[in-house]
């Protein structure tokens, strides 16, 4: 069975688990993983080094579209990255994350 995960980086815990709190409430993921690491990139000309909360979603495939909408709606950066990527996982994990969705919104 196959479900859609999502890689959002964030500012900090507040706004991840804001995102996430979100997403869950409108059944549009089924759960969510926080945790935190280092990012560094180039940002107006410069080198950067930021501590970030990472987000992982879990949901099926066929909320991805609403999914990245949403997190475009509700993310705090001007220019957010909004991953997402097809997993394989076993049939009973799959169809807890399908029953934890809104089907109506597929």
């Amino acid at each position: 069975m196959e479900i859609a995960l999502f890689y959002i980086p964030c500012p900090n815990k507040t706004s991840a688990a804001e995102i996430s709190t979100t997403l869950i409430d409108e059944q549009l993921v089924a759960c969510t993983n926080l945790f935190e690491g280092i990012s560094m990139f180039h940002w107006e000309d410069a080198l950067q080094r930021d501590t970030e909360m990472y987000l992982i979603c879990k949901t099926s495939i066929a909320m991805i579209d609403k999914v990245e909408k949403r997190i475009s709606e509700i993310h705090p950066y001007d220019t957010p990255a909004i991953i997402h990527w097809i997993a394989q996982v076993n049939d009973s994990y799959g169809k807890w994350v399908k029953d934890q969705l809104d089907d109506s919104q597929d």
